[in-house]
């Protein structure tokens, strides 16, 4: 559940928005950080309904009632990165924290993994990902920004 001062704002419009979706559609929360703009608009061809406002924690929400699923969405580069200054590891708490227990949380990595296994070495890699797993985090993959906007359809569909 989110708490009272979150900056999202859930629907009860039955005829527009039932199981996060609107006929067949997703209606997808995306972060308004500039980072997202690529996925967002091969969202949008797709005909999908996206809204962008300041996300508590993670890039991309779908809500279905009090079960939001948020994706935080790491370029291969950015997921080095934050696991060297510490931003991995708080990221996931934030998440819980913001969107409560009942949330469906998930990782999109997206690159290729032999130019991250070129900045990481595997085992570090692999321990990182079993770690997020253990926490109960999906873990999603995709190689570009068209493919993961596909991702985050597919999966949203697949839990609404």
């Amino acid at each position: 559940m989110l708490d009272s001062g979150s900056p999202i704002k859930l629907t009860n419009d039955r005829t527009r928005l039932e199981n996060g979706m609107y006929n067949g559609l997703l209606h997808i929360v995306a972060d308004s950080n500039s980072g997202e703009d690529a996925v967002v608009d091969w969202l949008r061809r797709g005909g999908h309904d996206v809204e962008r406002q300041p996300l508590p924690g993670g890039d991309y929400a779908c809500f279905d009632g009090d079960s939001p699923i948020v994706v935080e969405r790491k370029e291969v580069r950015d997921f080095v990165k934050s696991v060297n200054d510490g931003r991995l590891e708080s990221g996931p708490a934030k998440m819980v924290a913001s969107y409560g227990q009942n949330s469906r949380l998930a990782l999109l990595l997206e690159g290729y993994f032999d130019t991250l296994y070129g900045l990481m070495l595997p085992y570090r890699v692999h321990a990182i990902l079993a770690d997020l797993q253990s926490r109960g985090f999906d873990l999603w993959f995709s190689v570009d920004h068209e493919t993961t906007a596909k991702a985050i359809v597919r999966e949203f569909q697949r839990h609404l």
